[in-house]
């Protein structure tokens, strides 16, 4: 991605004007049932989350 869409992009993302559909949440111990998911294909993007604290 060349320089100029960087910037467009963080933009676009600052004010909020980007939208991510997330079709599922997976804690990172089941990383392996993520991967399964998007293998599998379907609507919207798999979020793997992380420990909190």
């Amino acid at each position: 991605m060349n320089i100029t869409l960087w910037i467009i992009a963080s933009v676009l993302a600052a004010v909020g004007a980007l939208k991510v559909d997330i079709g599922d949440r997976c804690p990172l111990d089941d990383i392996a049932k993520a991967h399964d998911r998007v293998d599998a294909g379907g609507r919207g993007r798999v979020l793997v989350t992380g420990p909190k604290g």
